[in-house]
């Protein structure tokens, strides 16, 4: 279910929202698609960097490499400590 949140909320941002890219790699590594995951977060991590946005780049390099050691993102907000 989160992960058609996620979907949907991506097309209605016109797939240009890196924190709901980081949203939708979250909902792919709580149901272990962790590739997924990471390829959702680089996109995101992309997104980030060409909006100059450092503080989310940090959050999703992090996020990126919990997805690689097959660890989901659980605490959103604990893992955005960068954001603030």
């Amino acid at each position: 279910m989160a992960l058609d949140h996620a979907q949907r909320a991506l097309r209605l941002s016109g797939e240009s929202n890196p924190r709901i890219w980081r949203l939708f790699a979250a909902a792919e590594a709580e149901l272990g698609r962790f590739d997924a995951a990471i390829d959702a977060a680089e996109k995101a991590l992309r997104l980030a960097e060409s909006q100059n946005n450092v503080a989310l780049a940090r959050t999703l390099e992090s996020n990126i490499a919990l997805f690689r050691n097959a660890s989901p993102l659980r605490d959103i907000n604990q893992a955005t400590t960068s954001e603030r």
